[in-house]
């Protein structure tokens, strides 16, 4: 828990006074909750049939518990489009989060330790299971091997 105020402290130093983006938002929620919502893949989402036929049954019984489901009731369009638009909303996620980390990089001052080693582990986090994630096909692709140092779990 210690280490999650250092980084908030960090973090209130680096961002604009009065400039508030969607991530930093989240990070600031994330720290003040002292849990990890977020992640950021280094691929495109791949459509997963299994999940787009269990979408289908939440959909059809009216039971918007995920993202989709919720995206598609709020903008009124159908499940097709809610995916879509989920899929840009993790697209700008992850081009906005790559460009707080490069300014992160470039910043001397935050180029080490606390919000560095954060940054870092949001790159490692998923929101699944992540020890799973790691060795799962499922995530990667068949044939895909984890590196050494990323297996594990994170612990704030």
């Amino acid at each position: 828990m210690g280490m999650l105020n250092d980084v908030y402290t960090d973090l209130k130093g680096f961002m604009n006074p009065g400039h508030k983006t969607q991530f930093s938002n989240s990070m600031i929620d994330v720290l003040d909750m002292f849990e990890v919502e977020s992640s950021w893949l280094h691929k495109k989402l791949v459509p997963n049939f299994e999940i787009y036929m269990w979408m289908r049954e939440e959909w059809a019984c009216e039971q918007y518990l995920n993202s989709v489901a919720l995206v598609g009731y709020s903008s009124n369009c159908g499940l097709n489009k809610a995916m879509e638009k989920v899929a840009e909303m993790v697209q700008d996620l992850e081009k906005e989060f790559a460009d707080i980390k490069q300014k992160v990089l470039s910043n001397k001052d935050l180029n080490k330790g606390n919000v560095m080693g954060y940054v870092q582990s949001l790159e490692y986090f998923m929101a699944a299971n992540i020890e799973f994630s790691w060795i799962s096909a499922r995530y990667h692709g068949v044939g895909w091997v984890s590196p050494a140092e990323k297996y594990g779990t994170l612990e704030f």
